[in-house]
């Protein structure tokens, strides 16, 4: 990448920064290549609240990058913003980034406490995991947990109890039968 993308002043935490928005960023990313793609998918979370898990898929010459987002449902555009999120947390992955730097932890932590009202994702996933009648369903819920913990949507130890409650419901629930 040899040209920078337009950017915005936007106030955070640390000052006035340099802001490129995800649409300048992907207008790069298709500057600098035509062998270039985005693809992204959301995973519907029910409990108490509707939560809405967004992967982003962006594939370059340089390989595979992959973003995430989560987000609670509460109005008619936060789906568009956490794929929005997700999309522009793959494209800095790739190198195309918004301000220099990939969102840190403590960015993603206040993002969770924030946005997903703290304990209020945590209870909706155990009411998901108690209401999981397979082991199919246990299975995906477990690799949706990896997912988030890997890329700092939830903290290691929250993971790591979810995980547990997750083995617990297999234990409750019937082997599936082989294929006849």
């Amino acid at each position: 990448m040899s040209r920078r993308a337009t950017t915005v002043q936007i106030k955070t935490k640390q000052g006035m920064v340099d802001y490129a928005k995800v649409a300048a960023r992907l207008a790069e990313m298709h500057a600098d290549t035509r062998q270039a793609s985005v693809e992204s998918s959301v995973e519907i979370i029910t409990g108490n609240n509707v939560w809405a898990l967004c992967k982003a898929k962006v594939t370059t010459p340089r390989g595979v990058f992959n973003g995430h987002s989560i987000t609670k449902i509460d109005d008619f555009k936060a789906l568009e913003k956490a794929e929005t999120i997700a999309v522009g947390r793959a494209l800095a992955f790739a190198g195309y980034l918004a301000s220099g730097e990939i969102a840190s932890f403590e960015e993603m932590a206040d993002y969770a406490q924030e946005s997903v009202g703290g304990n209020a994702f945590v209870e909706a996933f155990r009411k998901k995991i108690a209401q999981s009648e397979s082991r199919g369903e246990l299975s995906d819920l477990r690799s949706q947990l990896t997912t988030m913990v890997s890329n700092d949507i939830i903290e290691a130890g929250v993971g790591a109890r979810l995980v547990d409650e997750i083995y617990e419901r297999l234990s409750q629930v019937e082997p599936e039968e082989a294929a006849k």
